[in-house]
């Protein structure tokens, strides 16, 4: 997979208010201030309402417990910042039955800042005793540790589910969007139901869930369980971009590079790119990876460079990453020795039952019996439409492909649903079956040119080498022998395979 791969956002923990609890006036005359001992055994002298607060929690008031715990977390009322000493308040407010106190002790721990370290397992059942108490944020927030299964807690997507909808239902926006993102993914034991997930991003991103406005803008621009609608979908990714989410600004520079609901601007994607991909998007990184495989966007060829990235975005965790570097070694491109069952592994890799985007390609080693599978394909046309019915863009070119002489009908339906999306793979087979007078078309070498030329743009080799051919043979478009020259060389510059085939024809001709 060459071209970017959008990537939906998952919503992070919410963070609780550290609000202040009302506690009673119980003092009426004026003793000495009393002093807090902190997690280090340093007595910090307390003043005004953090002396009041400490001598309601020696009283096991738990307000008071928890009042000195919010001072403690935030370093106001002349305390500092210490949150091993919040914890502690707060954990004994939370065990006096203070509710809110064992929330705030659980998102200090999932923050791990203040000189606390993170400790998600040691937030777990604090957020269970206040989803059980009725508090739909400390639900979200225990549906989130779910849903990641990291530091210590247990995976369990299927509850992570179950939370998050009465989170939804009880008007936590971002329990309605994280639930979409799962029935997007057929996640949790869900069905995979796209409409559904559209419904609850919309209704999340009216409640001013950005992460879910973007997802709901990545289903627009390729048409996913709603009416394609790719300028609004841009929209609402640039909105996200601008709102300071860097996933977004990613996929921000994927519809610049696909020329999804917007003109395609390579160097606007590398521009966003360089400046998101440093800060820890992955996403930013796959399109930075193809500029420079491609010599595309204003850098230079830099293919050593571009199987860093990728591998890096694939370490990362981006499944469209691991599939695309999977390219390289099984077609032995970018100075990569041709490894077929590497390829299969990394394929693997990123086809599973939430991750599609190797799906097409294993999918195809199957049919062509490669990487150490037996010749399967059944099995392979299987893969190849299950992930292009869940979504996944490159699998539809993939089965467009397998079933060109087949049923090119259909064929053309799906090259044609691929290239408007912005895949440059899907205008290269378009291309072809406009020149050759597939799938219902009538032969047209000038209506493939374009769509040669765009694949050409995009790195594809064929599709320069297609070009080059017409341009050569003067075939929908006037003779110009230096032009085709020059395209079968940047074929040549691309791929072997292209580079054959062109000089082959052109040889011939």
């Amino acid at each position: 997979m060459l071209t970017p791969a959008l990537t939906p956002a998952l919503t992070p923990a919410l963070a609780l208010t550290l609000a202040l609890a009302l506690a009673p006036a119980l003092f009426s005359c004026s003793p000495a201030p009393p002093t807090a001992k902190t997690a280090s055994g340093t007595a910090v002298p307390l003043t005004g309402e953090a002396a009041y607060a400490k001598r309601l929690c020696d009283l096991n008031d738990p307000t008071g417990c928890h009042n000195l715990g919010v001072y403690f977390a935030q370093g106001t009322e002349g305390v500092p910042v210490d949150h091993v000493t919040a914890v502690q308040y707060f954990l004994r407010a939370c065990q006096g039955g203070f509710i809110p106190a064992c929330g705030n002790a659980a998102m200090l721990y999932m923050d791990g800042k203040g000189g606390l370290a993170r400790d998600p397992k040691a937030a777990l059942p604090l957020l269970e005793k206040t989803c059980d108490a009725g508090v739909l944020l400390g639900c979200y927030n225990e549906a989130f540790l779910l849903h990641q299964g990291e530091g210590g807690v247990h995976t369990d997507k299927p509850k992570a589910a179950l939370l998050y909808a009465r989170a939804c239902d009880g008007g936590v926006m971002a329990g309605c969007g994280n639930l979409g993102l799962m029935y997007s993914h057929g996640d949790g034991g869900l069905a995979r139901d796209p409409v559904k997930a559209n419904e609850l991003y919309q209704r999340a991103c009216e409640g001013n869930v950005l992460s879910s406005c973007v997802n709901l803008g990545l289903q627009l621009t390729e048409g996913n369980g709603v009416a394609a609608d790719p300028p609004k979908g841009f929209a609402l990714v640039k909105k996200g971009c601008d709102g300071g989410l860097i996933l977004a600004c990613g996929n921000l520079a994927t519809l610049y590079s696909r020329g999804l609901g917007v003109a395609r601007d390579l160097k606007k994607a590398v521009t966003i790119a360089m400046e998101s991909c440093p800060k820890g998007d992955n996403v930013s990184c796959t399109v930075l990876a193809l500029s420079y495989m491609h010599a595309s966007g204003g850098l230079p060829r830099d293919r050593a460079k571009a199987i860093a990235l990728y591998d890096q975005a694939c370490k990362a965790g981006n499944p469209g990453a691991c599939s695309s570097l999977g390219v390289f070694y099984e077609l032995g491109r970018a100075g990569l020795s041709v490894d077929i069952e590497k390829a299969r592994a990394l394929y693997e890799q990123s086809c599973t039952e939430t991750k599609l985007a190797g799906c097409g390609n294993l999918g195809f080693l199957y049919t062509e019996g490669k990487g150490g599978l037996a010749k399967d394909m059944k099995k392979g046309l299987s893969l190849v439409t299950s992930a292009c019915d869940g979504g996944e863009l490159h699998a539809c070119t993939v089965e467009a492909v397998l079933i060109s002489s087949s049923t090119p009908d259909k064929a053309r339906s799906l090259f044609e649903r691929t290239c408007g999306a912005g895949d440059d793979r899907g205008c290269e087979g378009l291309g072809a079956f406009q020149e050759q007078g597939l799938g219902g078309f009538k032969a047209d070498p000038g209506k493939a040119a374009p769509l040669y030329q765009r694949a050409c743009d995009g790195g594809l080799g064929f599709g320069c080498a297609r070009l080059g051919v017409l341009y050569f043979k003067g075939s929908g478009v006037a003779v110009d022998k230096e032009k085709a020259q020059s395209l079968v060389k940047q074929a040549c510059d691309e791929e072997a395979e292209g580079c054959t085939m062109a000089k082959k024809i052109v040889g011939a001709s």
